[in-house]
């Protein structure tokens, strides 16, 4: 999100259209400041039990430092909060995800893929080896 200068806080907060009338939940204000603070990131762990905030220090932010540990000893990367991938980088596991979901997809229709043109074909349980041959 971008802001306008202002000369003034009350100018800033008309051109910026901040309402600061509205009331805003203890979890809402404290999440805010989690994902607008670049030093800290909220545990991605899927248990509802974990509700940890991570801390790094300035100078993990220039640094190489991407696997980090929370208090309930669940190693994540900090950069992009997937498994550790140390030391391949983030955009190349995002990728790899996304294709793990694309396979899961065609295995989860019956389907398969060619082993040499590499399509997608379906295969029909009376006859599995159907595929037009190389």
């Amino acid at each position: 999100m971008e802001f306008t200068e202002a000369e003034s806080f009350n100018v800033f907060l008309r051109k910026n259209k901040i309402d600061l009338t509205i009331t805003l939940s203890p979890d809402t204000m404290i999440n805010s400041f989690i994902y607008s603070n670049p030093l800290f990131k909220k545990c991605p762990r899927k248990s509802k039990t974990c509700d940890k905030v991570v801390k790094v220090e300035d100078s993990a932010l220039t640094s190489d430092v991407e696997e980090i540990c929370c208090d309930w000893s669940y190693t994540f990367c900090f950069k992009c909060t997937n498994m550790p991938h140390s030391p391949f980088p983030c955009i190349l596991i995002a990728e790899y995800i996304e294709q793990c979901k694309d396979y899961e997809m065609i295995l989860g229709h019956n389907n398969t893929i060619c082993d040499q043109c590499h399509e997608v074909f379906d295969v029909d349980p009376e006859f599995p080896e159907m595929h037009d041959q190389h």
